[in-house]
C-alpha cells in the first residue's frame, strides 16, 4: 500500500528513505500508536512533523524481518541497508567463522557496542563489518517488533564515509542529503532487474545511468522512472 501510494502519485522515491505520510489501516494504526483511524481499508494518514515513522526504514514491518523476532539486531538491519538502499550489499561472510552463541548469558550481559565487538573479533571480519555495523546502529530505538523502545538510545555511528550521524533522524538527512543520487539508483536497478526477469550485469550500467540522468531534474519521481526503464536499451533488447 506504501509503494502503490508513492505510484499512484508520481512521489519522489526519497519517500522510501522519509515520508510525510504512512499507508495504514486501523489494526496497524492500534499497532503504531496512531488514533482517529478506523477500518479495514488502508489509507494514506499524515504524520505530525515530530513522528518517528516515515519511510521503509521506520515501517515495523522492516524491522521485524531483520531481527530474531524477539531481539533488534544491527547486523541484519545494516546489510539490508547497504544492500536494498544503497545498492551496495557486502560480501558474504568469509568461510570456517563460527556463529557467535548470542545465548550465551556471557555474550547477554555484554553492551551491545561490545555484541558488535564480539563479532569483529576475527581479522578477517573487520573490514566488512566497519560497512555494516554503522547502518545499524541507528535502527536501535526500535525494538525487534519495530516498535520504539520505551527507553530509546540515540547511538553514535561513524559511518563508512567517516560522517557521524545519531539516531534514526540524522540517518534519514544523511541519506536524502548526502546519498540520494545512490538511493535512486538502488531503486532504479532493483526495478529493472524485476521489468527484464534477471540480475543485471556491466551491460546495463549505461541503462542505469541514462533512467538516472533524465530523472534527476524533476526529483527521481516513481512514474517517470519505470517510463524510462521501459524505453531504455536493456528493457528493449532483453
Amino acid at each position: 500500500h506504501f509503494f502503490h501510494e508513492i505510484l499512484k502519485s508520481n512521489l519522489s522515491v526519497s519517500n522510501f528513505v522519509d515520508s510525510d505520510f504512512v499507508s495504514i489501516n486501523q489494526n496497524l494504526a492500534q499497532y503504531y500508536g496512531f488514533e482517529n483511524v478506523s477500518g479495514a481499508q488502508f489509507r494514506k494518514v499524515s504524520l505530525p512533523a515530530d513522528s518517528k515513522r516515515g519511510g521503509l526504514l521506520a515501517q515495523a514491518s522492516i524491522m521485524w524481518a531483520n531481527s530474531t523476532g524477539i531481539k533488534s539486531h544491527p547486523i541484519k538491519r545494516g546489510v539490508w541497508l547497504a544492500s536494498k538502499i544503497l545498492g551496495t550489499p557486502p560480501p558474504d561472510p568469509p568461510p570456517g567463522i563460527p556463529e557467535i552463541d548470542e545465548t550465551d548469558p556471557k555474550f547477554k550481559r555484554l553492551s551491545l557496542i561490545e555484541q558488535l565487538k564480539a563479532h569483529r573479533e576475527y581479522a578477517s571480519c573487520v573490514d566488512c563489518h566497519k560497512k555494516i555495523d554503522p547502518w545499524g546502529l541507528p535502527f536501535e530505538s526500535f525494538g525487534a517488533d519495530g516498535l520504539l523502545k520505551t527507553d530509546p538510545i540515540a547511538h553514535t555511528a561513524k559511518l563508512p564515509d567517516g560522517t557521524n550521524i545519531q539516531g534514526m533522524d540524522a540517518l534519514k538527512h544523511y541519506l536524502l542529503n548526502d546519498r540520494r543520487k545512490d538511493v535512486a539508483r538502488s531503486v532504479v536497478a532493483n526495478l529493472l532487474s524485476y521489468s527484464i526477469g534477471r540480475e543485471l550485469t556491466f551491460q546495463d550500467e549505461a541503462s542505469i545511468k541514462t533512467v538516472i540522468s533524465k530523472t534527476k531534474s524533476a526529483g527521481y519521481k516513481m512514474q517517470d522512472i519505470i517510463k524510462e526503464i521501459v524505453l531504455c536499451d536493456s528493457f528493449n533488447k532483453k
